[in-house]
């Protein structure tokens, strides 16, 4: 299953680039970019994007990619320009590629572990970030927000950080050291992934290839419960989304229960297609910034970030 699993998303990889190549992104001059930046273990690196007029006391994106299987945080670059130049500083957080971990193994706790070290590391490095000052937003796109909303629940609900300290003496050693509510808003792309329903779609083989198939067989209930219940804790949620993205009905699902237990959230819902008849599937505003649907989406993401970080 390994192989024919790469081979499918090699192909994919490249049809994609293939599409990308047809509209260029020109990139901002007002925008400086520090990449990449070795944090933690060895390997684990984060590009940082910020206003040349500098990132001091301005709220921070921590953004994870999408495609754990073939992308990387290049994926994102275009997206993380246009958020600095409207005055959010980003930092893109790389994870481990899916090819090099082992069969047997979880990927998906792997990444989990790194992203929580990047975390560690921001704290205590006062050159790049100021607690006090820099309120920090948690992205991610498509499989980044999995990653981005277990790392959620672990910082507000209380069972869950018992249940992955369980699993991981690293996030165990990491996740005490962390501000309670340290992240001040949360932003998911292309839709709020509910695992549950994944599974039972044609993306199974490739969400239990991350999450591992051992893993899941002896653990998926626990997991999933713990992972995508939302906490009434919450910090205030962005869910951006389209009218043809195959999760906008999840994400929609989320909002409801958010508005139910009145925890603050934005839905941006773009429309299906944008002016030059191009579809907005996916993350089409995080890997097509010049479309003239992502000029306007990702307005508003930033907006509504900077919102987040001043409430």
């Amino acid at each position: 299953m390994r192989a024919s699993l790469v081979r499918k998303l090699e192909r994919q990889a490249k049809e994609f680039e293939a599409r990308r190549a047809i509209d260029p992104y020109e990139p901002p001059l007002s925008i400086k970019q520090i990449s990449p930046i070795s944090y933690g273990t060895a390997g684990a690196t984060a590009d940082f994007y910020a206003p040349m007029s500098g990132h001091t006391g301005r709220p921070m994106m921590v953004l994870l990619h999408g495609n754990p299987f073939s992308g990387t945080t290049a994926d994102v670059k275009p997206f993380c320009m246009e958020m600095a130049k409207r005055h959010l500083p980003v930092w893109a957080v790389g994870t481990p590629d899916f090819v090099d971990a082992t069969p047997e193994g979880s990927s998906f706790l792997t990444s989990l572990e790194q992203v929580l070290v990047f975390f560690g590391w921001l704290s205590t490095n006062a050159s790049f970030y100021d607690a006090q000052r820099c309120p920090l937003i948690l992205s991610g796109v498509g499989s980044g927000a999995m990653l981005a909303t277990a790392v959620l629940q672990m910082a507000y609900n209380k069972r869950a950080a018992e249940y992955f300290c369980k699993l991981s003496p690293t996030i165990c050693s990491i996740l005490p050291t962390l501000p309670k509510g340290f992240l001040k808003g949360f932003a998911s792309f292309s839709g709020w992934i509910d695992a549950p329903t994944m599974l039972r779609t044609t993306h199974k083989e490739e969400l239990l290839a991350w999450l591992g198939e051992g893993a899941c067989r002896r653990r998926l209930v626990d997991y999933l419960s713990l992972t995508y219940a939302p906490s009434v804790d919450y910090p205030p949620i962005l869910l951006v989304t389209s009218a043809c993205c195959r999760l906008r009905s999840l994400a929609l699902s989320a909002a409801g229960i958010f508005a139910e237990w009145g925890i603050p959230y934005r839905v941006i819902d773009a429309p299906k297609k944008d002016v030059n008849e191009q579809d907005t599937v996916s993350g089409w505003h995080v890997h097509f910034p010049s479309w003239d649907s992502a000029r306007i989406v990702n307005e508003q993401v930033a907006a509504v970030c900077r919102a987040l970080a001043e409430e």
